[in-house]
Parts: C-alpha cells; structure tokens; sequence
C-alpha cells in the first residue's frame, strides 16, 4: 500500500507501509515504472543480529509525513536502534535523496544495508549493475535508462548480483551474515546491496545521506552526481525539502476560511502531492499504485480524460 510519495513532473518515487520504496517512475509519473523491490537491512555487530527492516520482526514503524512539504518519512525503533528515514526528489535536477538518521542505547558498532533489483523499462532482463570504486558508486543501467547511486559518507562496499531467475532469490541473501562477497558486476535480472560501517550512540545521531541520479545516459547521471558533490551534499536535501515547503506555504492559495485546522492540513497535503504526480508535460495520472497489475493484470498508470479533467479543474479552482 502507497502512504507516501515524492516527485518532481518527470521522477516519481512512492513508498509503501514498509518504509521503503514500493514504485519508481521516469522519465513520466506513470510510466515507465523501473524498480522491482528495495530493502534496508541492518547488522548489529556486537549481537551478531541481522534484520530487514519491516514490520513484525521486532521493529515497530510510524510513518509521517514531514513538514509542509509532506515528506514522507520512517521512524523505525527496536533492539535498542532507532531509525528516522526521509525521501526527497529534487525540483529541478532528476535526483532521489534518502536521508538515514541512526541511534543505538547502548551506543554499538553496526551495518547498514540498502538493497535494489530494478525492472528497467518495466523488464527485469537484459539489466547491467555495475560497481565504479574510483567514486565510489553504483550504476544499474538497460538501454536508454541510468540509475546511479553514491553516498556521504561513501559506502564501503558495494556488490552486484542477479535475483529471481536460475533459482536465484536475490543479492539481500549476501548481506544477511554481515558481510558482503558478491562481484562487481552483474548482467540479466540484476540487483545490488550497498553498504556502510557506522558507530552509533545514544545521544547524537548518525546521518547517512543515499543518493541516485536518474537519467538517460551516462553523461547525464555523471552531471547530476558531480553537481551534489560539489556543490555539497547537504545543500540538494535541503533545496529538496525547503522548495516544496515553500511551494506548500506561500504559492498554494490559503484554503476556504471555514475549513477545520485538519482539513486545511488535508486541503494543503492534496495539492501537493496531486502537483507532485502531474507531469511537466501535463499528463495527469488516475494513481500511481501498481498492486493491481498482479490481480488484474493492468493498472491505473495512465490518464482517463474524464478523471483527468475533474482533477485539473479541482487544481483550477485551488
């Protein structure tokens, strides 16, 4: 189930109940639709635990949407770590940022882990991941379509695998010891885990920042990913966040006067995320939710004139 979303006309990213990132679109908000799964695990060294993050295995999720611009974003806590995670999609640049927030009481050495198997162009074969440790980053790439990945602090380690065919499950199964052996890279139904060695404790947090530039080639990948290096990494999270803020607060028209508080909140969060999943072309999707496709065989990734045309006049009329 979709309870957030983040996007830009061109990118846009949904997360489920889970936390994580349930649908992935590009280079429109419908279509295509590119990722097939995505985790976040976390190793608890001294314990020796490993654990995906989901719910019903000792970890408890509230899920909220952050600030005006209705962020969405985690809050995970069990075994002693708490987790707050957040996603943004720049305005202007096709970038994916996912903030990590960690504590431990007591303060401990962990391992956190961020899996990815992509259906590029809405095919998980014919698929190429790849590890650049000169950066370091990672790219999954088919065709036309580059998806790159790069992190502050840099990842420790990286690996490349295939998922689903030849009996395989996936990549995650690497990381579930702790430790990652994979290769470097991998073609056909690819997938990849990255990595990074943190030390948390109990009164600060540690903050890891993922980033992935989307694009149609490599040059343009490359651009995006030298444009947050160095211009710093924190500066693009907060243009993410700070534009669709002041989007929410001063270029949405108040709400009607007679509206409750909750209701203005509800007015302001349907707006945005309505303008969020509007392409910049104009096309205006009737949902972004794919479940559906495994049931009935198709989905609701496209424009109906008559749905379309009640949303836009609705936009009007805001």
């Amino acid at each position: 189930m979709i309870t957030g979303l983040t996007g830009n006309g061109r990118l846009l990213l949904t997360v489920n109940e889970d936390g994580n990132w349930n649908e992935l679109f590009y280079p429109y908000p419908g279509q295509f639709q590119h990722l097939r799964e995505q985790r976040l695990g976390i190793f608890d060294v001294p314990a020796a635990r490993f654990d995906w993050l989901r719910r019903g295995n000792g970890y408890q999720v509230e899920q909220v949407a952050h600030g005006a611009g209705h962020l969405p974003e985690s809050h995970w806590s069990g075994h002693g770590i708490s987790i707050v995670v957040r996603d943004h999609i720049h305005p202007n640049h096709d970038l994916v940022s996912r903030v990590y927030r960690l504590r431990a009481d007591p303060a401990r050495s962990v391992r956190l882990f961020a899996y990815h198997a992509f259906q590029i162009a809405e095919s998980m074969y014919q698929d190429t991941a790849y590890v650049d440790p000169t950066i370091p980053a990672l790219v999954h790439y088919k065709r036309g379509y580059f998806f790159e990945f790069f992190g502050d602090p840099p990842f420790a380690r990286a690996v490349c695998g295939e998922h689903t065919l030849k009996g395989l499950r996936g990549t995650y199964v690497d990381a579930e010891d702790g430790r990652l052996e994979g290769r470097p890279v991998a073609h056909g139904a690819a997938d990849s885990v990255i990595e990074w060695d943190l030390d948390l404790r109990p009164d600060v947090d540690t903050e890891v920042r993922l980033f992935m530039a989307v694009g149609r080639s490599p040059p343009a990948v490359h651009q995006v990913r030298d444009y947050v290096r160095n211009g710093g990494y924190g500066r693009f999270v907060q243009e993410s966040a700070r534009f669709w803020e002041t989007w929410a607060k001063q270029r949405l028209p108040h709400p009607p006067r007679d509206l409750g508080a909750r209701a203005q909140d509800v007015y302001r969060a349907s707006v945005l995320l309505l303008r969020q999943s509007i392409a910049t072309t104009g096309s205006i999707i009737a949902s972004p939710d794919t479940r559906s496709l495994v049931a009935a065989g198709d989905t609701y990734n496209y424009c109906w004139w008559r749905d379309g045309g009640y949303v836009a006049k609705a936009m009007d009329e805001a």
